[in-house]
């Protein structure tokens, strides 16, 4: 599952790099964050600014990272524990979604809620590797999952209840999905978005964390599967299929780990009621000497 989830959200990253666009030149065209790079070279920022042929370098290497990013999917199903290269690459990959976060966050006005949402995305590489190394059911694991989920569904439900401006996309999901008026939309929105936050909560209660848990996934899923399903038209030659599919596989970080952690902890428990039919835990029997 988290071979599968860190994956997808690599390969829906790797087609909106080749096919669309990644907001690169919030650094590379801001003078404040990247001019004084430029001056390194002794160039002035004008000239830079104004050279036609940086905005040509800078799609060039937006597409490449494209590439890249094809490469990070394929180490997060090949991936072993032993194989240091694959774990460094996968971290690198870790890297470069947590600085697709912050371009997002400098792209939108520098709103919190919309660097945290993508908590489950940016964490899926860093879990795989920590699974690996400390094994499935490591606290560490568990406890680096939960964090991932708390920072996805508390970003979304910033936007939900209304604290940032509601994004207008949001409202029309819902009003196309659920056939509904806008401001029925918009008050349906503010529900989930106070459901998200009792998720958040629900992780640090034993006796609700599995139920916000299975409500997560599904609801992760949900969420997901809507961009796809208001973002083509099947009339019309499955147009925009292109411009969407993607935005739900970039995604499933946001299902699968809440499901990955309700059959983690559930594991768990079965294990503590019978360690010597966990297959997770190392055998005691003793080991036949050798001729």
């Amino acid at each position: 599952m988290l071979r599968i989830g860190t994956a997808l959200c690599f390969w829906g990253w790797a087609w909106q790099h080749l096919r669309w666009d990644v907001p690169y030149r919030e650094i590379l065209w801001s003078p404040d964050r990247f001019g004084w790079i430029v001056s390194l070279f002794a160039v002035e920022w004008e000239a830079y600014a104004g050279n036609a042929a940086n905005d040509a370098s800078i799609q060039g290497f937006i597409h490449g990272m494209g590439y890249v990013y094809l490469i990070f999917g394929l180490l997060a199903l090949t991936v072993h524990r032993n194989r240091w290269g694959q774990i460094t690459g996968l971290l690198i990959g870790c890297l470069c979604l947590l600085l697709i976060a912050y371009l997002c966050y400098l792209d939108k006005m520098l709103k919190l809620g919309q660097f945290i949402e993508y908590g489950s995305q940016v964490l899926s590489p860093l879990i795989l590797v920590l699974a690996l190394q400390r094994g499935l059911r490591s606290e560490l694991v568990l406890g680096i999952v939960r964090v991932a989920i708390i920072c996805t569904f508390a970003g979304h439900g910033l936007y939900a209840i209304g604290f940032y401006e509601m994004p207008g996309h949001f409202i029309t999901m819902t009003m196309k999905i659920l056939q509904v008026s806008q401001p029925a939309a918009e008050n349906i929105l503010r529900i989930a978005g106070a459901l998200d936050f009792l998720i958040c909560g629900a992780m640090f209660h034993p006796m609700l964390r599995k139920p916000a848990l299975i409500y997560a996934a599904i609801w992760g899923l949900l969420t997901a599967l809507a961009r796809v399903w208001t973002g083509f038209s099947f009339e019309y030659a499955y147009w925009g299929l292109d411009q969407s599919l993607h935005q739900t596989i970039l995604r499933m970080p946001h299902a699968i780990l809440p499901l990955y952690l309700v059959l983690a902890l559930r594991g768990a428990e079965q294990a503590k009621e019978n360690p010597e039919a966990d297959s997770l835990t190392p055998s005691t029997a003793p080991v036949p000497a050798k001729s």
